[in-house]
């Protein structure tokens, strides 16, 4: 009966112990997004203007025009090349803000999200005295 009784508790204990959860911490999104873009190629796929209103309300969107052959490629950790119209090597940095990961090309800072094979820059900035008083420019690519 004693034995019985001891593999019991043994049996309640080691459920226990063994369900208790790991305490890790997220990974950190600047390493994510530098890890994702090092050495890789990405083509334009579409960009749009995005105007908001003063409660965030979308008023107006403008598709803007994309030539297929816009292709970007992340050369180094701090160069990044266009392949066309032209071919043209920019300087960029990443940094982080509040958990958004920000690409800094040409002095411009962009959201960057990466999703599987897919990335979007998002460049926002805010306006006084305008119908509008926030405006986006979304940019969307896909992974070579």
């Amino acid at each position: 009966m004693k034995s019985k009784l001891l593999l019991l508790v043994l049996i309640t204990l080691v459920s226990f112990t063994g369900c208790k959860k790991d305490n890790q911490p997220a990974a950190d999104p600047l390493i994510t997004i530098k890890t994702q873009i090092k050495g890789t190629s990405w083509q334009l796929t579409d960009s749009k203007e995005v105007y908001y209103d003063a409660s965030g309300k979308v008023i107006r969107t403008n598709d803007q025009e994309v030539d297929p052959k816009t292709k970007y490629e992340f050369v180094s950790d701090t160069q990044l090349k266009r392949y066309y119209p032209s071919e043209l090597l920019f300087d960029y940095t990443l940094s982080k803000t509040n958990d958004k990961v920000f690409l800094t090309v040409d002095e411009l800072p962009y959201e960057i999200e990466i999703n599987n094979n897919t990335m979007s820059w998002t460049f926002q900035q805010d306006f006084q005295d305008r119908e509008y008083t926030k405006a986006a420019i979304i940019a969307h690519f896909i992974k070579l």
